[in-house]
């Protein structure tokens, strides 16, 4: 039929495929029943009930629309899903800054906690756990990026540079520390991976999202501003991606774009806080010192990031 280039692709890309076929039946192998059940329900979410939720905007304020909450969900639910998967086939064995990267994709207050309690347990190791801890952290900023970027680009103009600065203090930290903990550890750092899909997590980030949302409009409406910071430093005390979207969504239209842009720096301020009272509770000597030191660089950053938006 004339189609040789693309015959001859498909050949090499099915000889490719072929080739790796032992690894992926390793692969498939580790994978157990409940997380190929976890991805079923995952599609099904994806294709079988997203499409289907009504686009229109209901309740107080006109803030609650179905479409928009799922799409949430599902952005969140794969991260997650994915950092799971990560975990399970990479983290576990490549060593502890990579176990803090992928673990930062699900949780970094979780990271934090883990990796804390195992320095306490180790000290000696006390300088790999912050490695561990700063890499979430890390992450951390860069998940504010994305949802920024996803759910309302007109905010990071001037946002930009103040995460910038927050990013290179927790990023230079991590390298910091990275480099001075000596050789290697090849020791497996694991962290508990917890389900790769809780649909009763799902459900009940989707009742935050909602919930922060509407106090977030009725904040703005009955307090201005003032309002709006005190949600966004009370909610990221527990949860940084539900305020930072929260916040997206709204700004613009009921909310101004400065008011989004400090809510959204506040609320990595205080999810910095509450990690930061985590390790130093939970942690051991070494490792709360140099803590300390990242997550106090990540607060001074964010003070100035602070300072240069409202210049």
């Amino acid at each position: 039929m004339g189609y040789i280039e693309f015959c001859l692709a498909l050949t090499v890309v099915i000889v490719l495929f072929l080739s790796m076929k032992v690894k992926f039946r390793s692969l498939i192998g580790r994978i157990t029943q409940g997380e190929l059940f976890a991805f079923i329900q995952f599609v099904i979410i994806v294709l079988l009930i997203f499409p289907f939720l009504p686009d229109r905007d209901f309740g107080p304020y006109q803030v609650i629309n179905p479409k928009e909450i799922g799409w949430v969900i599902v952005l969140t639910s794969g991260v997650g899903f994915l950092g799971y998967m990560l975990m399970k086939f990479i983290g576990s064995n490549r060593g502890i800054l990579l176990t803090g990267i992928v673990g930062g994709l699900v949780s970094s207050t979780v990271v934090s906690w883990v990796f804390s309690k195992k320095s306490k347990v180790a000290p000696e190791f006390s300088a790999s756990c912050t490695v561990a801890i700063m890499a979430a952290s890390t992450i951390m900023v860069i998940r504010v990026f994305v949802w920024i970027l996803i759910f309302n680009r007109s905010l990071i103009h001037n946002l930009l540079l103040p995460l910038l600065l927050i990013l290179a203090a927790a990023l230079g930290v991590t390298l910091y520390y990275y480099q001075k903990q000596g050789p290697p550890n090849d020791k497996p750092e694991d962290l508990p991976l917890g389900e790769p899909l809780n649909l009763r997590g799902l459900f009940f980030f989707g009742i935050l999202y909602t919930t922060i949302l509407l106090a977030v409009s009725y904040a703005n409406d009955q307090f201005g501003h003032k309002g709006i910071y005190l949600s966004g430093i009370l909610a990221g005390l527990t949860d940084i991606d539900a305020i930072t979207i929260s916040v997206a969504k709204i700004a613009g239209d009921s909310m101004q774009i400065i008011t989004a842009q400090n809510a959204i720096i506040l609320a990595t301020l205080s999810n910095t806080i509450i990690k930061l009272g985590i390790s130093l509770w939970a942690g051991s000597e070494a490792l709360r010192r140099k803590v300390l030191s990242g997550y106090g660089l990540m607060f001074l950053a964010g003070l100035i990031g602070l300072v240069i938006i409202n210049l």
